[in-house]
């Protein structure tokens, strides 16, 4: 082998394969469910908040029951979204 052949897979077997930490803000446009909600929350696309869980999972195009609870916690986490903190969640845009 050659040496460019050596360094190729050298890199090649210690790359890290798998899930990578992101940042929340990388994490925001890492997939185009978060940037359909993002779209929807930002640009008014749907019905004026508060919405509940079913209404911003039509926003993402993901299902209600556990597809859009990961996309909503993060849009909490950057500022962007909160709720009531009632049993039956109604979430509220964020003032810009």
């Amino acid at each position: 082998m050659t040496s460019d052949t050596n360094l190729f897979r050298m890199s090649d077997e210690t790359r890290r394969r798998g899930a990578k930490a992101v940042s929340d803000r990388d994490w925001l446009f890492g997939s185009r469910p978060r940037r359909q909600l993002l779209e929807g929350l930002l640009l008014g696309q749907g019905p004026r908040g508060p919405w509940g869980r079913a209404e911003l999972a039509g926003f993402a195009g993901v299902v209600a029951n556990g597809g859009v609870d990961e996309h909503l916690q993060g849009m909490a986490r950057l500022g962007l979204i909160f709720h009531d903190g009632q049993v039956r969640r109604r979430w509220h845009a964020a003032d810009p």
